[in-house]
């Protein structure tokens, strides 16, 4: 970059390398080369010839010639200032030449400067033209020309995006879908392409509107961030819940931008799960009211004689739908008074009730303890009833068990007899088709394989006899002390604990006279087998014999 001569100056400023882009608050520098093209070259000249002094001399020393003072300035000892600015002086732009001035300036002589630029707004222009103004003064102080350079640079490109929710607290119910706009600027110095990605916290979901969003320097655009709040099992007091908002530029993936919008879930919320449980709760909680109820009934039905409805009786229904299809009126008078008839037991019972009801506190005691008893007597007998079930069928099926291993032991020695027939009989079958082949090689005739007779097997086993069906135990009664106010269990029940031990040893007698029967029975059986084996052993030797 030549120097533009403003003033005659006589200097020119180059370039050095490529100029840079210029980075935001960082100190750029441009590396400038200064060249003076003013008066004399005298570095040339004392070089040139050594022994020339005219430029100590002259100017200093023959002032009496009337032009020595007048003509110093065009000798050279001249200053060069410089002044960096930039045009339009732009918000934000900064310049300055480093070293400011150069002294004692002749001819020929060059130095090397740098322009520092700084830029330290994100919003300045992004291209400028920084002017450097050369000022040469003279040795009497004047100035004696201006020359000015310039130079157009431009800024680096710059990506930041603000994001700023409209409101900073969201307030949403449990399991709703709402949305918060969200204002995003690009505070970036260029025409820049955003892309956003929304992360929700603790439970809640967002979603944006737009995943691109284009924007030019300073300008704004909203977006809505759709947000659903999660499900909770009743009441949320006021739950505050994050929505993470990032955005960057596809220029610069690596540096993200974030922005942050709250949400606060209050109220109720009644999930689909809860419902089905309340609901199966109530059903329960409704059919155990009604059993209750029903039990109830049946109890004053038993205790007091509270009526039941004729026309629902099952033989008093018959006869009302017969009567129906034959004569309805006389349907409808017989129905009318079983109502009446109805009615007027369902006014008896609720007197009798009230009347059996119990007055004073002994009463009431009383009927406490009666109701217990029952319950007890009730209970008691129930226990006694599963135990003797209980051992009748534990009683079938040790007998059903032991018939099976009868039953099975028998198969399996009826199989071992029929496999070693079987066995002997191909061994002598393979013996008479060898001894017929040599016989055939002799040219004799072949002999006839002899009939082998079937082996004797053991008879069916008589399997033990159906146990008898114990007789149902007789309950023992519970009792009432009205004098101590008390109920007293029966008998049976405390004897009960001391016949446990006598029982138990009953029990352990009982196994082992099964398990010496049992030893007994198989000892039987594996002789019986023994002798079925030696007696078809015997058998076939004797066809051995004979071949």
């Amino acid at each position: 970059m030549a120097a533009e001569d403003g003033e005659n100056a006589e200097v020119s400023l180059n370039i050095i390398g490529e100029i840079p882009l210029i980075t935001h608050f960082e100190d750029n520098i441009i590396n400038l080369q200064f060249y003076d093209n003013f008066g004399l070259n005298w570095t040339r000249l004392l070089k040139t010839f050594p022994y020339f002094y005219m430029k100590l001399i002259w100017p200093t020393r023959i002032p009496f010639f009337g032009f020595g003072p007048e003509v110093k300035k065009y000798l050279g000892y001249t200053s060069i200032n410089f002044y960096a600015s930039v045009i339009g002086e732009p918000d934000g732009w900064y310049a300055y030449v480093e070293p400011a001035s150069i002294t004692e300036s002749t001819g020929g002589k060059t130095a090397n400067l740098k322009l520092h630029i700084k830029v330290d707004k994100l919003d300045a222009p992004n291209s400028v033209t920084v002017q450097v103004r050369c000022v040469r003064i003279l040795t009497n102080g004047e100035v004696y020309g201006t020359t000015y350079a310039n130079i157009s640079v431009k800024a680096a490109q710059y990506h930041f995006a603000e994001i700023k929710p409209v409101k900073d607290i969201k307030e949403a119910p449990p399991a709703s879908q709402s949305y918060i706009p969200v204002d995003i600027t690009n505070k970036g110095n260029y025409y820049d392409t955003f892309l956003i990605n929304v992360i929700g916290e603790n439970g809640v979901v967002g979603i944006s509107s737009q995943e691109i969003i284009v924007l030019n320097p300073g300008e704004t655009q909203r977006i809505n961030i759709m947000v659903m709040t999660p499900e909770i099992n009743f009441y949320d007091p006021g739950t505050i819940r994050k929505i993470r908002i990032e955005a960057y530029s596809i220029n610069d993936p690596e540096n993200k931008f974030i922005g942050e919008a709250v949400v606060k879930t209050v109220g109720f919320y009644i999930s689909p799960p809860l419902l089905l449980t309340i609901g199966l709760i109530a059903l329960l909680l409704l059919i155990t009211i009604s059993v209750l109820y029903y039990k109830r009934e049946k109890e004053l039905q038993n205790i007091y004689g509270k009526p039941e409805k004729p026309w629902k009786i099952p033989e008093e229904k018959k006869y009302l739908e017969k009567l129906k299809k034959e004569n309805i009126e006389k349907y409808k008078k017989e129905l009318e008074m079983m109502r009446e008839e109805y009615q007027s037991a369902l006014l008896w019972y609720k007197f009798y009730q009230e009347a059996m009801k119990p007055k004073t506190e002994r009463e009431k005691k009383i009927a406490l303890l009666e109701y217990k008893r029952e319950k007890l007597q009730e209970k008691l007998e129930k226990k006694i009833e599963n135990e003797w079930r209980s051992r009748r069928e534990r009683e079938y099926e040790e007998w059903k068990k032991e018939c099976n291993r009868i039953q099975s032991e028998y198969i399996k020695k009826k199989a071992a007899i029929l496999n070693e027939w079987e066995r002997k009989k191909r061994e002598i079958k393979e013996q008479y088709e060898k001894l017929n082949k040599e016989r055939k090689e002799k040219g004799l005739q072949p002999l006839l394989l002899p009939e082998i007779p079937e082996p004797n097997l053991p008879s069916p086993p008589t399997l033990p006899p159906e146990p008898i069906k114990p007789p149902k135990p007789v309950v023992p009664k519970y009792e009432i002390n009205y004098e101590k106010m008390e109920i007293i269990p029966p008998r049976e029940l405390f004897a009960k604990e001391e016949d446990k031990q006598t029982t138990e040893k009953e029990i352990i007698s009982k196994a082992e006279e099964k398990d010496i029967s049992k030893m007994r029975l198989l000892e039987r059986i594996k002789k019986e087998q023994e002798k079925q084996l030696r007696k078809i052993k015997k058998q076939m030797e004797s066809y051995k014999k004979q071949i």
